[in-house]
């Protein structure tokens, strides 16, 4: 079935995959070699208070040509946190970096206090925050930043990770930004997503013979391999060949 909505951008020939823990989240976004993009996401969304399960859009619009997705336990919570609030707080102004250095400076106080929250709620996910081994360490929030800057695509990522030192949380953001136009197919991965990325970097071929199918077949992937159940469709793909263009295939 063909659906219109709104677009989504991303740049420099890049798999970007966010998977989230524990409540799931499969967002995949590719860049070819031609600077065509596509993002693909599942739908499905639990709240952490309450486990109600409901099916949004995981491609949010940020202003203009710009668009954010996100991976984050907290998403929006039952503290008052709210990760589509506190992105709407940092305004449409400037540049996908200059965005993204206000939200860091938005989201930091906020986050840690989520952290601090699990303690005494779920002290088994608290440690998984907090493990000082950084290959066990989980991230509460990974978040892409996407759009087009002066006719070229560009996106910011950053991933957070939480610190104790003397019983006092701190915030450690790592940043990636990309902008630079490629003529290679270029991957990232976030969180626990590495199938869908593999599935389509590991046969280019395959996936410029059918994009659209391959994307949709890469998130069913993660979904069969999910544990939890928490990755479900209906599956979206959209593709951007310029800013003001369009496309939507659903499964």
């Amino acid at each position: 079935m063909k659906l219109r909505c709104p677009p989504t951008a991303l740049c420099c020939a890049l798999v970007l995959a966010l998977t989230q823990l524990g409540l799931g989240t499969s967002v995949l976004l590719v860049q070819t070699e031609d600077n065509s993009i596509y993002i693909g996401a599942d739908a499905l969304q639990t709240e952490t208070a309450t486990g109600k399960r409901s099916k949004i859009c995981k491609v949010r619009k940020l202003s203009g040509n710009s668009y954010w997705a996100a991976a984050s336990k907290f998403y929006r919570t039952d503290a008052g946190f709210s990760l589509e609030d506190i992105v709407a707080s940092i305004g449409s102004e400037g540049t996908i970096d200059s965005k993204m250095s206000r939200f860091i400076d938005a989201v930091s106080e906020p986050l840690k206090g989520q952290v601090a929250l699990l303690e005494a709620a779920d002290h088994r996910e608290y440690a998984s925050f907090i493990v000082r081994s950084a290959a066990r360490k989980v991230s509460p929030l990974e978040i892409a930043f996407i759009g087009f800057e002066g006719g070229k695509p560009k996106w910011a990522l950053a991933r957070f990770y939480v610190n104790k030192t003397q019983g006092k949380l701190a915030l450690e953001v790592k940043r990636e930004d990309k902008g630079k136009p490629t003529d290679m197919t270029f991957a990232v991965g976030l969180g626990d997503s590495r199938s869908s990325v593999d599935y389509v970097i590991r046969d280019l071929k395959r996936f410029y013979s059918n994009e659209t199918k391959t994307m949709l077949d890469a998130l069913d992937g993660v979904a069969d391999l999910d544990k939890h159940k928490t990755v479900e469709g209906p599956y979206c793909v959209l593709k951007i060949d310029k800013p003001a263009l369009w496309r939507v295939a659903r499964d």
